[in-house]
C-alpha cells in the first residue's frame, strides 16, 4: 500500500471502504460544472476503487491515489497519473477535489506531494496535465505546482461545443532545481 503523508493530508492507495466518499467527490454536482465526464454509478466506482487497491507500480494505465484528509480521516478527492507502456517513465497527471475542500490549498499540497513522489518513486523523468482554459483554478494549480504553460493551445469537443484546452509540462530537472 502506498502511503504519502503531508502536512494536512496523505495520499494513499484507495480502497473498497473509501467507496461513500469517492462518490461524494466525484459525483458532486458543483464540482461537476467543468468536469470531462459523466457521473460514477455504485457499479462503476466499485469496479475503479478495486482495480486500483490491487494496481502494482510496474503496470502502465491509470495509477490513483485517494487524498485523505488528516483531520477527519476521510477522502476528499484523488490524485493520478496516466503511463502508457510506450512511455512509463512519462505522466499524464490529473486531480479532482470534492468542491467543499476546494480554496484551502489542499489541492495544491496534495498536487506538490504527488509531483514528488512520481519523481522520486514512481521514476517519472516528465509530467504533463490538461486543462480547459476556463478552468482558471486548475491551471493556476499546474502553475503553483512549477508546470510550464506549452503553446499553442489545443482545442477540445464536449457535447458539440469546441473548448480551448491548456496543458503544462514539467520534467524532473525543472522540479529538482526548483525544490533548491
Amino acid at each position: 500500500m502506498i502511503r504519502i503523508p503531508a502536512e494536512r493530508l496523505s495520499l494513499r492507495t484507495p480502497s473498497l471502504e473509501d467507496l461513500a466518499d469517492y462518490l461524494a467527490y466525484r459525483n458532486d454536482p458543483q464540482g461537476s460544472d467543468r468536469a470531462l465526464f459523466q457521473p460514477a454509478t455504485v457499479e462503476e466506482a466499485t469496479t475503479l476503487l478495486m482495480k486500483q487497491s490491487r494496481l502494482t507500480l510496474e503496470e502502465p494505465g491509470w495509477l490513483m491515489l485517494a487524498i485523505e484528509d488528516a483531520k477527519s480521516g476521510r477522502v476528499v478527492g484523488e490524485v493520478g497519473a496516466y503511463r502508457s507502456a510506450e512511455h512509463m517513465d512519462r505522466g499524464n497527471v490529473g486531480w479532482w477535489l470534492h468542491p467543499a475542500h476546494r480554496g484551502q490549498g489542499l489541492a495544491t499540497e496534495a498536487v506538490s506531494a504527488f509531483i514528488d513522489w512520481c519523481f522520486g518513486d514512481l521514476g517519472l523523468t516528465l509530467v504533463d496535465a490538461s486543462s480547459l482554459a476556463a478552468n482558471v483554478r486548475s491551471w493556476a494549480l499546474m502553475e503553483r505546482a512549477g508546470m510550464r504553460r506549452q503553446d499553442p493551445p489545443g482545442r477540445r469537443e464536449i457535447g458539440g461545443v469546441i473548448h480551448e484546452e491548456l496543458t503544462y509540462c514539467l520534467s524532473r530537472a525543472q522540479w529538482s532545481a526548483s525544490r533548491g
